[in-house]
């Protein structure tokens, strides 16, 4: 074997143990790692935190839309359409106009859904005789005003007068209104009424009783 062969087998051993001894077994083989830079680390924490809070507040929001199962239960009562009955429930103040054995005014506070004061002034003429009559009167009544129709009764005090021209002569005195009378209400603003009530006098020539039987128009406020 020439020289140079030998040299060059020799050379290419040593670089083959060379090789060998670099991956001996426990060595490890240095491998690179991906770089990730720092602000799409903070990008994406932010991403992650605002999703959190995202989740909660969603979640918050439907448990408060959440219905009791009582409340289901509860039955709805809608309202019932006006009528002139309840429009009557509110207004606390009438005026009424009237005419028949008398004819003249009256008005009416409402004290409570069952009670009225009220005040009554009226006036009669027949030829030669005239009669008045000025009283405040307690109106009470006696049913719920569930219907058109509602009946009252009536007791008050008073004057009442009568006169006659020709013999220049007049009896009257202090009063007391005894009677009642039924109203209907025909809308939220206004009700018919008729009323029969008896005027016991006390005065000159031992007192006398005088029926007046009138119906009028009342006006609500």
């Amino acid at each position: 074997m020439r020289s140079n062969d030998l040299l060059t087998m020799t050379f290419v051993v040593m670089i083959t143990a060379m090789a060998v001894g670099c991956q001996a077994p426990g060595s490890r083989i240095l491998t690179a790692k991906p770089v990730i830079p720092a602000a799409v680390v903070r990008d994406a924490s932010e991403a992650t935190v605002r999703a959190q809070d995202t989740g909660r507040s969603l979640s918050g929001l439907s448990q408060s839309m959440e219905m009791p199962v009582d409340a289901l239960r509860t039955p709805i009562h809608l309202d019932e359409p006006r009528s002139a009955q309840n429009e009557e429930d509110e207004s606390r103040f009438t005026l009424a106009v009237f005419a028949g054995t008398m004819y003249g005014i009256r008005s009416e506070y409402k004290l409570a859904d069952d009670a009225s004061l009220g005040f009554n002034y009226g006036f009669a003429t027949t030829g030669s005789k005239v009669g008045q009559a000025s009283d405040i009167d307690f109106l009470w009544y006696p049913t719920e005003n569930k219907g058109e129709f509602r009946p009252y009764l009536i007791a008050g005090a008073g004057f009442y007068a009568k006169a006659n021209l020709d013999k220049i002569t007049s009896t009257g005195g202090l009063a007391t209104p005894i009677g009642g009378g039924v109203k209907w209400a025909f809308n939220e603003w206004g009700a018919l009424r008729l009323d029969l009530r008896d005027y016991l006098v006390f005065g000159t020539n031992g007192g006398m009783t005088n029926i007046e039987a009138t119906g009028g128009l009342d006006f609500r406020f």
